[in-house]
Formats: C-alpha cells, structure tokens, sequence
C-alpha cells in the first residue's frame, strides 16, 4: 500500500511511529517505509559511503553517523566512549 501526505512533518511522524507497530499483537507484522525516488537513493547510497570511507581514515576521536530525516540527511560526528 502506498500512502501520500500532505506535508512533510506528518510523514515523518508517521515513519518515527511505525515502531511502535511491534509493541501490539496485532500489528507486529507491519512494516512502514520510506518510499525514495530512485535518485533519492542513490544520494543516501553516497552519503552513506562516504560517511563510511571518512570513518576508515578516521582524523580524531570520532565516529561518523548519517542523521537527520530522510529528506535532509547528514553526516555528523559522534565522540567515541573511550571506555567502550
């Protein structure tokens, strides 16, 4: 089933919800997504790559994350836990 909002903020409240589907019996098999263009997927493949290529040729003690909604990702660095 494909769903269309009406604005941004009500699909990722809806996509930020979807995991409290697993919580009840009767909705633990439902799965919600989000549906990206084909160009919308290659630049999140891009970013991912290159937060992980940054992350193989590490400058500091940081860990590169991807954050953000999915219409405005990012890469952003997280402080590594010296304990862990």
């Amino acid at each position: 089933m494909l769903v269309t909002f009406a604005d941004k903020q009500m699909k990722i409240a809806y996509l930020k919800g979807g995991s409290n589907l697993k919580d009840k019996e009767e909705t633990r098999d439902i799965r919600i997504s989000n549906d990206m263009t084909p160009i919308e997927r290659e630049n999140e493949k891009k970013l991912f790559a290159e937060a992980k290529e940054r992350e193989n040729n590490p400058k500091g003690k940081y860990r590169l994350k991807v954050r953000g909604p999915p219409s405005a990702r990012r890469i952003v660095q997280e402080k590594i836990d010296p304990e862990n």
